[in-house]
């Protein structure tokens, strides 16, 4: 006896375009090292603040402004002899993060969590001790929890990296 087998046929995903614009602080600044290849390597970076989640389609689906956390760490590549802590203008960096940005408002409870993946070129300290890139490019994937269940965020961002934007993909 033979049985005919079909694959159960899921709901079509749906693409919608967003945009999120966040605000950060750093709760920790983490520690940092320079390697004997002049490697800078950075740790245990912590940042906190907001993120407002701008929905294309505004009408159906409200905006969300969620707290941030983000547990970041990277390496930046100098490749000249300037000490530590630089300027060094050509110096290439790559970031790394854990990033958790929740909701919860009107009894309404949910999370995007997910990863990043930054590169960054240029190496300057600001007067107030922290360092900057002069350009950056950004990735991110988090995936829903909670009332965002079965929901994927996929960002890009560029330089200055307070605004992504991308396409949020829902079953």
């Amino acid at each position: 006896m033979l049985f005919a087998v079909a694959p159960a046929m899921a709901a079509p995903a749906t693409k919608v375009s967003v945009t999120a614009t966040h605000s950060s602080i750093i709760i920790s600044p983490g520690t940092n090292w320079v390697t004997d290849g002049g490697v800078v390597q950075l740790r245990d970076i912590v940042y906190g603040g907001t993120v407002k989640l701008d929905i294309a389609t505004t009408t159906a689906n409200p905006d969300y402004t969620f707290t941030q956390r983000r547990e970041q760490f990277g390496t930046v590549t100098h490749g000249r002899d300037i000490p530590y802590p630089g300027p060094w203008p050509e110096a290439k960096g790559e970031w790394h993060a854990k990033i958790v940005w929740t909701y919860s408002e009107n009894g309404q409870v949910g999370t995007f969590e997910g990863e990043m993946k930054l590169t960054s070129i240029g190496w300057i300290i600001l007067s107030n001790g922290l360092a900057t890139a002069q350009s950056t490019e950004g990735h991110y994937v988090l995936q829903g929890k909670g009332i965002f269940e079965g929901q994927t965020l996929f960002l890009d961002s560029t330089s200055p990296p307070t605004l992504y934007t991308g396409y949020l993909l829902t079953r």
